[in-house]
């Protein structure tokens, strides 16, 4: 491996599939620099797509009901290009 050549460190939940022997068989390749580090379990807080999926839900699916699916696809893709945008900084996780 190139010693020049930085590592790619990937930050995943515990879901089942992530462990799976093809997983690692695949990550145990010659050459390949990726690294998983497991989040603890129970911990969605650490977990930052987690923050957006509660955001999703409260702006998008709660007390709320679309007649259509069609308008609960345009209601998840306005929240994802309008309202995200402006919820990002409390989406962010911070690392300080």
């Amino acid at each position: 491996m190139d010693p020049l050549k930085r590592w790619i460190h990937v930050f995943l939940d515990n879901a089942r599939y992530h462990h799976a022997d093809m997983v690692k068989e695949w990550l145990a390749r010659p050459g390949w620099r990726i690294k998983l580090h497991s989040i603890p379990t129970y911990c969605p807080h650490l977990d930052p797509i987690e923050r957006l999926w509660g955001a999703m839900h409260k702006n998008v699916t709660h007390n709320r009901s679309y007649t259509k699916f069609n308008d609960f696809c345009n209601a998840v893709l306005n929240f994802l290009r309008v309202d995200v945008p402006k919820l990002a900084s409390l989406l962010r996780l911070s690392l300080r």
